[in-house]
């Protein structure tokens, strides 16, 4: 019975305390953007791809965005 109220106890103090977002946000400024859904994959033509959290900008006639293979 101690055990569980113990579980019960430091769950709740975990949901409430920890808050953390493993997910990046990247903006894409571009001419032509082509979204391609079964592969995670994201085109952009001419563009501009900013990452506001690591304050990085990547400009390039063609960039692709892999969602699952991006590392951080």
């Amino acid at each position: 019975m101690k055990n569980r109220i113990l579980f019960i106890l430091v769950f709740l103090i975990h949901l409430t305390f920890v808050s953390v977002s493993f997910s990046k946000q990247v903006e894409f400024k571009a001419k032509n953007i082509e979204i391609i859904q079964d592969q995670d994959l994201t085109i952009a033509n001419d563009a501009l791809a900013i990452i506001d959290e690591d304050d990085v900008s990547i400009k390039g006639k063609k960039i692709q965005y892999f969602k699952k293979n991006f590392c951080y």
